[in-house]
């Protein structure tokens, strides 16, 4: 006959390789509670083998408290391998949403700007072949020297007007750019 008495819990390794080839992983919530278990019965049968069976009222309350802090040390230990779990997954999220993000934000960038430089690429060279390599190389001359926006930006009230149904307006363009200081010898 096989009774409590007489038999021996298995360790801890055989515990763990029992549950193991049960498919029962320590990382799983029904591994925590079966562990939690095992040392519930490992406290009961301590205190049975200790001469527990006719428990006073006060030594009844002693293997309740040992019992109870057992349990207690086991769930928090199990409790915070839950959370550490959850951070790193909680971490590993946000850091792959970041860098979707900026990888996304990337390409909508660089996309953008891709489209853009093309187009004007297309428009430029069709107003350099409408004029000929010298119309080019003045074009060419006027983009290096000028910024556009700044130019553009003296292009209201009284420097505006509109000819023959379309706005014109006195932009000031640097034909040369600027000179090189000369070093003067002391």
């Amino acid at each position: 006959m096989n009774t409590v008495e007489n038999r021996a819990l298995p360790s801890d390794e055989q515990f763990r390789n029992q549950c193991s080839e049960a498919g029962v992983r320590p990382d799983k919530p029904l591994f925590g509670l079966l562990t939690e278990m095992r040392d519930i019965v490992e406290i009961a049968s301590d205190a049975v083998r200790g001469g527990a069976r006719g428990l006073t009222t006060d030594g009844e309350a002693e293997l309740i408290r040992r019992i109870n802090e057992t349990v207690q040390a086991s769930s928090e230990r199990h409790r915070l391998r839950l959370d550490r779990r959850a951070s790193w997954i909680a971490g590993g999220v946000v850091v792959t949403s970041f860098l979707f993000g900026a990888l996304g934000g990337y390409w909508y960038g660089w996309s953008g700007g891709r489209q853009s430089a093309q187009l004007v690429q297309g428009e430029v060279a069709a107003a350099f072949q409408s004029g000929g390599p010298d119309a080019a190389s003045t074009w060419l001359r006027l983009m290096r020297h000028n910024d556009p926006r700044q130019a553009l930006k003296r292009c209201s009230g009284n420097s505006a007007w509109v000819s023959a149904g379309r706005q014109a307006c006195l932009v000031p363009l640097w034909l040369d750019g600027p000179s090189i200081p000369e070093i003067s010898k002391q």
